[in-house]
């Protein structure tokens, strides 16, 4: 045994021969190899080989000491966060801290854990004794406003971001955050706030960063015509963006990582954005040409389709999975070989089609994961892929893009074009569409029979009733199942009209998605309704995310569904209608404001479909004034599924589902 094993480890670790601090260690007598600092140089070797799970068993043993020294505390904790035990790396962080409270480095690291973990709050606290570092050390300043911005803190971050850009203008990426910041947190004053700051680096550089926050745009906006002022400044900033990717010396990850956002909140304006969506595919084209050297060798020779590939984060029990899913048993039906990529989030659902069909799955849906999902499409020698919500993930619009497979397909799961040149095909329905769609796609439109999709099983409603919603006898409720970010000044002009003349009336509502500003988009709905007159406290209710039983029991609870302008509703629509809730809605002039029009005409209730926002009025009082105890709509609902087909569909050259119109592509 080497008379100084601490010592004989470290020099091995110095070295880089992590199996044999493992073995010296390992043969080493217990009482030796039980101290502090020998442990945890064999823990080190652990992690570093890649065995976190014993360097984890490891570093608990010693972190249940009363007394243990500061640089084992913070092996801890990083070893603990790249397990994921957030909780246990922030304890072993504020202990290290604890014991070595000026260290910058492991500061930083335990702020990174702390919003990791959704609780800056504890980083926050001990934050104060690196305050005078904040005008010094640039990553210091990023991280406390960063901070104080998931504290929700957002006027103390927004003094902390200005001054951190203040100090650091042409920093790479605190411009960006500065950018990022105000666009969700402060959306109405954005504008004024990016122009009194130099946010954007120069020299104009490709970068994760400065892609986020340019293809931002504001959850919400005052007006229509600020809503166009804020397309056009996207519009351009995509044609910047554009031309820095193809200059752009960034390759691999690097690269891979700026195509870690989408302008998808473009499409909840009520406005013809296929320029943005055209130019974003421009943008999307040049970022990831460079990467498709890295796929490995691949037939693109169009052959008959018999392999169908289905990428998607929502083969789930979700809205979308509720749409699509049943096109896989369609699929299959009819003699395809279908293979499914399932991404992210998995449940009951994802089990049920795993036992269909082929499925990989990806823990995560994240852009990092390109490499693997490309790899293994491109190993699975697919004839055609079908992305059922191409724009959902910003994985699937990267695999898209580097094109896996001869023949590529967008569903309407995200109904407007991707814009992308190596998508082929876009499969719409018929029955919401408008007449002539062709000018709105980059793509091919393939428009299918009626609603173009599977209705699913219906589901268990839950228990709640008018009284557990905190609903009386004697109010009309008006309830907006569509989140807050898709509520256009348009929308809260008619409902504020609606509430006016019903003053028995309540609106009721859901907040936002993870990506908006929940302070922000309350502050929005309340200065937005008193501007017209209406008390939010009075005369709305706040809904939080319901369990789906109890969101349908909501639905069968309320008197009239308010299907929002620019972008309306899908399988929201089919649960309204489906506990017999009528829901109200304007046929825009695209199919992602058409669907549920399309839904309800060809449901039969036509007489629910207003022409233009003053008849949307007159028809959402007038339904919530008819209320009386409705059934489920069931065999009305039915009538939105893809079967059957009419003689003269057919000869419109609309198919009957997805299934038929691959198998046309084996006859050309």
């Amino acid at each position: 045994m080497h008379p100084d094993l601490a010592q004989h480890l470290l020099d091995l670790t110095r070295q880089r021969r992590f199996i044999d601090v493992v073995n010296v260690w390992r043969n080493s007598a217990v009482i030796e190899r039980e101290s502090e600092i020998p442990k945890r140089l064999a823990a080190a070797a652990f992690a570093q080989s890649g065995d976190l799970n014993t360097a984890s068993g490891l570093l608990q043993e010693l972190v249940a000491r009363n007394k243990i020294e500061a640089a084992t505390c913070a092996l801890a904790a990083r070893v603990f966060f790249d397990l994921g035990n957030l909780v246990a790396s922030l304890n072993a962080w504020e202990r290290a801290l604890a014991l070595a409270p000026d260290n910058l480095g492991w500061w930083q690291w335990f702020a990174e854990a702390a919003i990791r973990a959704g609780q800056p709050e504890r980083a926050l606290r001990g934050s104060e004794i690196h305050a005078l570092h904040r005008d010094q050390n640039v990553d210091v300043a990023l991280a406390h406003a960063t901070l104080l911005t998931k504290a929700q803190h957002s006027q103390e971050a927004l003094v902390a971001f200005e001054r951190l850009i203040a100090r650091w203008p042409k920093h790479p990426v605190a411009g960006p955050a500065f950018a990022e910041f105000v666009l969700r947190e402060f959306p109405l004053e954005a504008r004024q706030l990016l122009a009194a700051r130099s946010w954007c680096p120069t020299p104009a550089a490709l970068s994760a960063a400065r892609v986020r926050a340019s293809l931002w745009l504001p959850a919400f906006f005052e007006s229509e015509a600020t809503a166009a002022e804020w397309r056009a400044h996207l519009l351009a900033q995509l044609v910047e963006l554009t031309e820095l990717a193809r200059k752009s010396p960034l390759q691999g990850a690097e690269r891979a990582a700026c195509l870690a956002t989408t302008p998808f909140f473009a499409a909840f304006h009520e406005a013809d954005i296929t320029a943005i969506q055209f130019a974003w595919g421009d943008f999307v084209e040049a970022l990831v040409a460079p990467l498709r050297a890295t796929l490995p060798a691949r037939d693109m020779s169009r052959r008959p389709v018999r392999k169908v590939g289905i990428v998607s984060n929502r083969l789930t029990d979700s809205s979308a999975g509720r749409f699509f899913n049943g096109w896989i048993e369609q699929l299959i039906s009819a003699g395809f070989e279908v293979r499914l990529y399932a991404l992210g989030h998995a449940d009951h659902e994802t089990e049920r089609l795993s036992r269909l069909t082929t499925m990989h799955r990806f823990a995560d849906d994240d852009i990092a994961q390109w490499q693997p999902l490309s790899q293994q499409l491109v190993a699975d020698g697919n004839n055609l892929l079908l992305f059922p919500e191409p724009q959902g993930s910003q994985l699937t619009v990267m695999v898209a893009g580097l094109r896996c497979a001869p023949i590529q397909c967008a569903a309407f799961g995200n109904p407007v074009t991707t814009g992308l040149r190596t998508m082929d095909y876009f499969l719409v329905p018929d029955a919401a569409e408008v007449p002539t769609p062709e000018a709105f796609y980059r793509e091919t439109v393939v428009r299918l029979s009626g609603m173009g999709f599977v209705q699913p099983a219906a589901s268990a409603i839950g228990n709640f009733n008018r009284q557990s919603f905190g609903f009386t006898d004697d109010e009309r409720i008006y309830l907006v199942n569509q989140q807050l970010q898709k509520w256009t000044p348009n929308f809260i002009d008619a409902v504020s009209e609606v509430l006016r003349r019903d003053r028995r009336g309540r609106l009721v509502y859901f907040g936002v998605g993870a990506n908006v500003s929940a302070r922000a988009a309350q502050m929005y709905v309340r200065d937005a309704f008193r501007a017209r007159g209406i008390d939010v406290a009075e005369r709305t209710s706040l809904v939080a995310t319901l369990h789906r039983a109890d969101f349908l029991a909501l639905n069968r609870a309320a008197d009239v569904s308010l299907d929002t302008f620019g972008y309306g509703g899908g399988s929201t629509t089919i649960d309204a209608l489906g506990v017999g809730l009528p829901v109200v809605s304007v046929e825009g002039s695209f199919l992602r404001s058409r669907q549920t029009a399309g839904m309800l005409r060809t449901g039969g209730f036509e007489q629910c479909v207003a022409a233009n926002h003053a008849q949307f009025v007159e028809l959402a009082l007038s339904t919530a004034k008819k209320r009386e105890p409705r059934a489920p709509q069931g065999a009305a609902v039915g009538r939105l599924r893809s079967e059957g087909q009419s003689s003269e569909a057919a000869s419109r050259g609309i198919f009957r589902n997805a299934a038929q119109f691959f198998e046309s592509l084996s006859r050309t």
